[in-house]
């Protein structure tokens, strides 16, 4: 997006510089396309990272509560037959 920026937008209409104040070191320039790049990939893992951790989790405990309501019915009756 920065290229593009550059090239068909030389007036820099479309504020990109605002990603400076998020990502340290970021620019409109060539080295900005680096840093933005090393960024991106730094916040893709932790959010992937973090999306993966959550379905885990939710799945996990979704798991946790069938096997337990199974286990409770099956032995619901136990001192029946005793």
């Amino acid at each position: 997006m920065t290229i593009v920026s550059m090239v068909v937008d030389p007036d820099q209409r479309f504020p990109l510089w605002l990603l400076h104040e998020y990502f340290y070191g970021y620019s409109v320039s060539i080295i900005g396309v680096l840093v933005g790049a090393a960024w991106a990939f730094v916040t893709g893992f932790f959010w992937g990272w973090f999306a993966a951790f959550a379905r885990n989790l939710v799945y996990a405990f979704w798991l946790m509560t069938l096997r337990i309501r199974s286990d409770f019915s099956t032995t619901r009756d136990f001192l029946d037959h005793i």
